[in-house]
């Protein structure tokens, strides 16, 4: 049993007599995981990596959009696995089908990128009910408005005119 423990936690500190309890050890261990996870703002919420593939669908429909200040989606293209300059385009997706939406690009999507990563962040600022702003940083870049809210959003359709290699990957990022 410890006979000491840190001040700001409450930790077991372990004195040369002492006797080591796996109950005390394991309860240390769940302090440390709540005290970091309170730390983190970031956290990881969908990833997947795809075989050869005409659409990935990235998935919303379980983020609390009231949780985040910003999500980042990035999609990672393997370097020189498609050859062609066609262009690839990002959609929003609702329960209904397309929700509309404008880029700088001059798109009527949310983003238009050719064969290369690219990151788009939206920045819902804790208001599921505010409108879509972002903006995407790949072979293109610019800003992005969606004509709709972020709790209407159900997932981030990627889509090429010619198949996405395989090893694409697409991660999807929270920032608290």
């Amino acid at each position: 049993m410890a006979s000491n423990y840190t001040t700001n936690y409450g930790l077991c500190q372990w004195e040369p007599g002492d006797n080591f309890v796996r109950t005390e050890f394991n309860q240390d261990n769940a302090k440390i995981d709540a005290a970091l996870a309170a730390l983190g703002r970031g956290q990881q919420l969908w990833t997947t990596t795809v075989g050869s593939t005409n659409s990935i669908s990235v998935p919303t429909d379980t983020v609390n959009w009231a949780d985040w200040t910003c999500l980042a989606l990035f999609l990672d293209i393997p370097a020189n696995s498609i050859s062609q300059e066609k262009p690839f385009s990002c959609q929003l997706m609702g329960s209904s089908g397309v929700l509309p939406c404008h880029s700088t690009a001059g798109s009527s999507t949310f983003s238009i990128f050719g064969p290369k990563p690219i990151l788009i962040v939206v920045f819902p600022l804790h208001d599921p009910e505010g409108p879509v702003r972002g903006c995407f940083i790949g072979t293109h870049c610019g800003v992005s408005i969606g004509e709709c809210t972020y709790a209407q959003i159900e997932r981030f359709l990627f889509q090429g005119s010619t198949p996405y290699p395989s090893g694409t990957s697409a991660t999807l990022w929270g920032i608290r």
